[in-house]
């Protein structure tokens, strides 16, 4: 009886593990480090593990550009880039997401996204003053059109600066 189980077992393993495919292989490992990334309960990100799964995210992106789940995977790559020091990349994978995923239910916020870390991360001023108004361009009635307005106006102002506008604020509507 053990003679024939055996080879029976190896064939149904072999087929198994056959029929996996080399998309849902790249899933799997995409899962697998965003739960070793994200469960992490000391508060320290591990560079390395996020630096890997922004290239299984792009990777991924690369080979099935037509997948559902590719513009999802590029928001977060430039999402974990954003959160970890790497502006420049987040920027590139924001507009990426906007520009090749148009109709993705957050390419709005990608464009958005890509304008905050012009402006908080890159000090890029210009540039993320041109895409907060691309931004309210297409988005007018978008849920960050308000906040998009808001940072035009405080673009490139010191923190001293918007105390100072805030008090002066402040003194006028006394005075009313």
């Amino acid at each position: 009886m053990k003679k024939v189980l055996y080879p029976i077992l190896l064939m149904w393993l072999s087929i198994f593990f056959a029929c996996s495919s080399p998309e849902q292989n790249l899933i799997k490992n995409i899962e697998t480090l965003e739960k070793e990334l994200f469960t992490n309960v000391t508060g320290i990100v591990d560079h390395d593990k996020a630096l890997t799964l922004v290239q299984l995210y792009i990777e991924y992106a690369d080979t099935y550009p037509d997948s559902d789940l590719a513009a999802e995977y590029l928001f977060r790559a430039g999402d974990v880039s954003m959160n970890t020091a790497y502006p420049h990349r987040a920027v590139d994978l924001f507009l990426r997401v906007h520009r090749d995923y148009p109709m993705y239910e957050k390419s709005p916020e990608s464009l958005f996204l890509s304008a905050f870390v012009m402006e908080n991360q890159l000090a890029n001023h210009q540039r993320a003053e041109l895409t907060y108004k691309r931004f309210l361009e297409l988005y007018p009635d978008h849920d960050l059109a308000d906040d998009a307005e808001i940072l035009l106006q405080h673009l490139g102002k010191s923190p001293d600066e918007l105390v100072r506008e805030f008090e002066e604020r402040l003194r006028a509507q006394e005075g009313l």
